[in-house]
């Protein structure tokens, strides 16, 4: 709370030559530049009519189906000395809903009422391991064009992983991941 009324109080106090939302998308600072919070929101909205959407004669589907997504995080970040480990936290809460008349839209794709969709922990050069880092907990992974590992952001709830994941980058130009994960499961609404 305390976070958040900070926020509201510095968005006003942008400087010159920078609109409010230039500012309110800047971290933060708690501890000079030691320690830094980002709050992020993002809200979606998105309309489908469908029209014999499951090519199905017995199981007809004639609907409009209204989506709704909303996403609340908070970003710390935590960097004791310059040069050592930086330390990150990252927790992401979703509500996702649906408004149809048909029923065939109550699937975990469409809806899932209040999750905490992501929550991990980034350790960046841990014990002094300069190219490495450690990213461990709920997380989006996102390889190419997602068809095979990828968050499915056009869906309504999107995917999230339980994973670790280590990225080496000996180079600037080159980085390797590797991860161990299954999909983090959602679970489908009750019927009504």
């Amino acid at each position: 709370v305390m976070a958040l009324m900070f926020l509201s109080k510095s968005i006003w106090a942008a400087e010159a030559g920078e609109s409010w939302l230039d500012h309110a998308a800047k971290p933060i600072r708690l501890k000079g530049d030691e320690a830094t919070l980002k709050i992020g929101v993002e809200s979606r909205y998105r309309f489908e009519a469908r029209d014999n959407f499951n090519l199905n004669d017995q199981n007809y589907e004639d609907d409009a189906v209204h989506l709704f997504r909303n996403r609340l995080n908070a970003d710390l970040k935590l960097t004791p000395e310059a040069g050592g480990s930086t330390y990150r936290f990252f927790a992401e809460g979703q509500a996702a809903q649906r408004i149809a008349g048909n029923g065939l839209n109550r699937t975990n794709l469409f809806v899932n009422h209040v999750d905490l969709r992501q929550l991990f922990l980034e350790i960046n050069k841990p014990f002094g391991l300069a190219p490495l880092t450690v990213k461990a907990g709920r997380q989006e992974l996102a390889y190419g064009d997602e068809r095979f590992v990828g968050p499915l952001n056009w869906t309504n709830t999107a995917r999230v992983f339980d994973a670790v994941k280590l990225i080496y980058t000996p180079v600037e130009w080159l980085q390797v991941d590797s991860f161990g994960s299954p999909v983090a499961r959602n679970e489908p609404p009750a019927r009504r």
